[in-house]
């Protein structure tokens, strides 16, 4: 291998030894083409080529007019994929992207010119397709031997990564400077060991008045009144250790300008460090916000709260005095002005231990004509400056007394206690515009605070002198006299009460007197003495109390309450009487009445069984009046019905079958009319089959207002209003729409024969207490449906029976007496009340209260409209006691297409129910013998058959089918009597899954 390789350097031209590997590309081309046999090449073009070669730095020669390439290793791979296609190329036709530039190159070094570009873009295709390259690039000529151009020397220096790099850097800063112009709060960049400021945002400019020609500036340069408020060490720490620094509410004073006063704020901010590529701290960033306003109402609450605290135990005025000067003075820095407080007593002054320090102010105890209308002035205004009272010349004189003491202009704030203002704060501001209102209200607080204090100090004095007074009087009295605190420990005892009971002196105050009183009389007046102080009233109690010798007699006992001027308890007096004579006398009064008592309550209880037994009269009476309705109707229903069948037997045997619908007509009517009877008692007893429904009324009475006006006729104007957004309730729309047209109709005939106007009307009602109790309702939301007629009206005690079954005032044969009931049943049964409004001669109005209801109306669901439809074999069992109505089900279900089984009790049915049989439809009675009912029989079932469709059958609601008030899915309920072609449709739409 070695051989070789010197033998190829031995035939490679002595100029190329050396250049790498495009030297040997160079020295292997054959170049007659172009160049001539290398061997041929003239000095300047070998010297040229092999200074090229073997130069590190990137270079292409392009030799004579056509520009000839030939270059280094350094270019080659700058030339990429086009190496070494473009080695021995034309210039202008290698490289035609560049075709224009290069030809102006060529031009310009033939002629003996040089160029020089930086960072030059230039559209390459190196790797094939066209891309963005950036270029260091330096041209100049190559001489032949006469010392003329022959050639050009590109010197070439790709800088394409480093102006991307550049690019990217500047965009990143350009997007962190939006950013941190953006940023919440104030935002500075400072570089270098002296913090020169490279950044400043527009908060930071607007607060501390910085500007752009401040960048490049050291800070303490920019902002020169920072310094000496520890900034500067601060910075130099974060810079010198590299650890972040945070504040929060630091005090900071500075100018916005050399002409402008200081300012005082308060900042929280943080500085970073800033790292250069090798982790070194090169600058600091900080950002911050100002919490100037926060800080200062923190700061007024404490002083305020300081100054509650302090004050709230002390009751010497020149201990209060001396303590609020002290902290009113530590707040006169952050209000940034003095002051001082005018108090309006009989005489005009200023307590000096309120002045501020270093504040001239109003001479103490002058009086009031001194200053003229000083106290005037500042009522009618709330800022005051000295130049705007000199304007006024009956101020004058005013201006010149407050300006002779230094105080500038008067800040009204006036202290007003009980409707009367007792003294005004003046500061001594620069400017109205120098006071926050926040500041004046923090000083107003705090003098009618201080005044407060002051004045509470002096009643504790005057109470402590009157009760020293107090306690003289009530030792030189005969009875015994206590007093307490208003908490109720009794803190004080007379003499005679220590020399009653023996007790040492001074032993008696707080609880100690209750050894004094038996054992066993004790816990009740202990609970009144409680109740007395919670309220205030009176304390009124009878106990024994235990004298010297050991014997104990009654005391009546007495305290009432001393209230202050606004009405609260500040102490209790009491009084001892002795009245163990009274209670001797009244012992024995006790025992001539106690046979006389004996009478009377044996006359009580005697008196007592009468009433009851009157009452269980009435009862008797009440019950007979309902059945003896009863039996009047059912009897004349069941002739009817009765009748009806005898003569349809008779004609049978007869053989006649002409006019035998007339019976059978007048049988169902019966039948019908019974079935009705039956409901309206079941509604009166609140036991009917009810299926309650989320019902919008509104909605409800819109539907049947056609139906009314017909009902009603043409001589009743039916007027509508309903209630804009109703609430809903959840009651049986049915039956609400038969007790709504009940009402209507009763209406009708109280305003027949001349007809009238009438108003059905909704609204929702909030029932207080009271109101729901008059009502017998709970308290609550409920929706009212009204309707209200023009007709007789009602005396009072036909409203007191008018919801009474068989109870009416139409004449004999019109009506059954069962509608107001059947309406009162309704309602009571859906958690409601009626209540009838009425006077005679002026109509009638029948409120009916229905709960509300938090939900969406539902839709109401039509009655199924097919009659009864054959089956197609399927199987159902059939369970009730009474033979009658199971062999009528099962011969309608055989009839049309069913197979039927029977059961006459629970017992018997579940047993079937729990066999392996085919089971399409259970259809069970409620009210079943044999220790089981309907519902527990079709509960039990669907434990093993959980898909089995129910029908139940019931005379009136059972609570055991309904639950509260819902069926499960598949199940369904049916009243007797029903209708053959109805119960036909029930049983085909379960079956069907329709229900």
């Amino acid at each position: 291998m070695s051989v070789a390789k010197d033998r190829i350097e031995d035939e490679t031209p002595a100029f190329l030894r050396g250049g790498g590997e495009t030297a040997s590309l160079i020295a292997s081309r054959d170049w007659s083409a172009s160049l001539g046999p290398i061997s041929d090449w003239r000095p300047s073009l070998r010297s040229a080529v092999g200074l090229m070669v073997r130069s590190a730095i990137p270079m292409v020669l392009l030799w004579g007019p056509d520009g000839v390439m030939l270059y280094n290793d350094a270019y080659a791979a700058i030339a990429a994929a086009q190496h070494p296609d473009l080695l021995g190329s034309k210039v202008r036709e290698a490289l035609p992207e560049l075709a224009e530039f290069n030809d102006h190159v060529m031009k310009v070094g033939l002629a003996g010119g040089t160029l020089a570009y930086k960072d030059q873009e230039l559209t390459v295709h190196r790797s094939g397709i066209p891309e963005q390259a950036w270029m260091n690039l330096d041209y100049s000529p190559v001489l032949n031997e006469a010392g003329q151009p022959a050639g050009v020397l590109a010197v070439v220096v790709e800088t394409t990564e480093r102006v991307l790099a550049e690019r990217r850097q500047a965009a990143l800063s350009l997007r962190l400077r939006r950013q941190f112009e953006q940023a919440p709060g104030f935002v500075i960049i400072m570089t270098g060991p002296t913090h020169i400021v490279e950044f400043v945002n527009e908060t930071h400019r607007s607060m501390f008045g910085s500007s752009e020609a401040w960048i490049g500036k050291p800070i303490r340069t920019a902002f020169p009144s920072l310094k000496g408020q520890g900034f500067l060490e601060a910075l130099n720490n974060v810079y010198a250790t590299g650890e972040p620094a945070q504040y929060e509410a630091k005090e900071v004073r500075y100018r916005r300008g050399p002409d402008l006063p200081t300012e005082l704020r308060y900042v929280s901010f943080v500085y970073a460090p800033l790292l250069d590529d090798d982790g070194k701290v090169a600058g600091i960033f900080c950002n911050g916000f100002d919490v100037t306003e926060a800080r200062r109402s923190s700061l007024r609450r404490e002083a305020l709260v300081r100054l509650t605290d302090q004050l709230r135990d002390l009751d010497d005025v020149a201990e209060v005095s001396s303590c609020a000067a002290t902290i009113l003075g530590e707040t006169l820095d952050l209000c940034r002005a003095g002051y001082g407080v005018i108090d309006t007593d009989s005489v005009l002054h200023v307590d000096r231990d309120w002045a501020a320090p270093g504040v001239e102010h109003l001479t103490g105890d002058t009086p009031l004509d001194a200053y003229g209308d000083i106290v005037e002035d500042l009522k009618r205004h709330e800022v005051v400056a000295i130049s705007d009272v000199r304007a006024d010349i009956r101020t004058r004189e005013r201006a010149n007394i407050l300006e002779a003491r230094g105080i500038r202009a008067l800040v009204n704030v006036p202290v007003v206690e009980h409707g009367q203002m007792v003294a005004m704060i003046y500061a001594n501001a620069s400017s109205p515009r120098d006071w926050h209102p926040e500041d004046i209200a923090l000083l107003s607080e705090m003098a009618a605070r201080t005044r407060t204090a002051v004045e509470r100090a002096r009643g504790q004095a005057e109470l402590r002198a009157s009760e020293a007074n107090f306690r003289s009087l009530a030792n030189a009295m005969p009875s015994h006299i206590w007093t307490a605190s208003a908490d109720g420990d009794i803190d004080w005892l007379s003499d005679q009460i220590y020399a009653y009971t023996g007790a040492v002196p001074g032993s008696l105050v707080d609880g100690g007197w209750e050894v004094t009183v038996h054992p066993d009389d004790l816990p009740g007046p202990l609970a009144r003495w409680r109740l007395s102080i919670e309220t205030g009233a009176t304390f009124k109690a009878e106990f024994r109390i235990r004298r010297s010798d050991g014997a104990y007699r009654w005391h009546l006992i007495r305290a009432v309450a001393i209230t202050d001027e606004r009405g609260q308890v500040v102490r209790w007096v009491g009084v001892n009487a002795d009245i163990q004579d009274q209670k001797e006398a009244a012992d024995a009064l006790a025992n001539l009445n106690a046979t006389l008592e004996q009478r009377v309550d044996e006359r009580t209880r005697q008196l007592s069984l009468a009433q009851d037994a009157l009452r269980q009269a009435q009862k008797m009476e009440a019950v007979g009046q309902l059945t003896g309705g009863i039996a009047h109707d059912f009897n004349n229903l069941l002739t009817g019905i009765s009748g009806s069948l005898e003569l349809m037997e008779k004609r049978l045997r007869e053989g006649r079958l002409n006019g035998i619908e007339r019976y059978i007509d007048a049988a169902q009517q019966a039948s019908r009319r019974a079935a009705s009877l039956t409901q309206r008692l079941l509604a009166f007893s609140r036991r009917q089959t009810l299926d309650p429904r989320a019902t919008d009324v509104n909605r409800l009475v819109g539907g049947m207002e056609d139906l009314i006006r017909r009902s009603v006729g043409p001589d009743v104007a039916v007027e509508v209003v309903g209630a804009q957004e109703l609430w809903t309730t959840r009651v049986d729309p049915g039956q609400l729409e038969n007790a709504l047209l009940n009402l209507c109709i009763n209406g009708r005939d109280a305003m027949a024969p001349n007809g009238g106007h009438m108003i059905i009307e909704t609204a929702n009602v909030l029932l207080e207490e009271d109101p729901a109790r008059e009502r017998d309702l709970p308290p609550g939301p409920y929706i009212l449906l009204s309707v209200t007629d023009t007709g007789v009206g009602m005396a009072p005690e036909v409203i007191g029976r008018a919801f009474d079954p068989f109870y009416t005032t139409k004449p004999l044969g019109i009506g059954t007496g069962l509608g107001l009931s059947m309406v009162y049943g309704f309602a009571r049964q859906s958690g409601g009340q009626v209540s009838i409004v009425s006077e005679v001669g002026r109509g009638t109005t029948v409120c009916l209260y229905l709960p509300r209801f938090l939900g969406e109306a539902e839709a109401r669901e039509p009655e199924p409209s097919f009659g009864m439809q054959a089956g197609d074999g399927e199987i159902v069992l059939v369970v009730d006691d009474e033979t009658t109505v199971r062999q009528l089900v099962v011969e309608v279900l055989t009839d049309n297409g069913y197979t039927a089984m029977e059961a006459s009790d629970g017992p018997s049915a579940l047993r079937v129910l729990e066999s392996e049989a085919r089971i399409d439809l259970l259809i069970t009675d409620v009210g079943l013998p044999g220790g089981m009912n309907g519902r527990q029989v079709a509960d039990a079932a669907r434990v093993s058959r959980p898909d089995l469709k129910v029908l139940f059958i019931t005379g009136y609601a059972e609570n055991a089918v309904m639950g509260n008030g819902h069926l499960e899915p598949g199940m369904a309920v049916v009243t007797k009597p029903f209708v053959i072609t109805s119960l036909g449709a029930k049983i085909r739409s379960l079956i069907e899954h329709r229900a």
